[in-house]
């Protein structure tokens, strides 16, 4: 589930531990194994590994 850290986003499990680093802009919810993440106005997307796909 996605975090917030200060002003940025990161994910968490179920049990509130930080997976992924809070490091983007803005996280929407995983769906079918992605999220969509934003960082300085560049979106993309990132696996459950933290793995970052970005938008050209």
């Amino acid at each position: 589930m996605p975090y917030r850290k200060g002003n940025k986003w990161g994910f968490c499990d179920r049990n509130k531990k930080l997976v992924i680093p809070a490091v983007y802009s803005w996280a929407y919810p995983f769906s079918q194994g992605l999220a969509r993440v934003e960082v300085n106005g560049k979106f993309g997307y990132i696996d459950t590994k933290g793995t970052q796909y970005w938008e050209e």
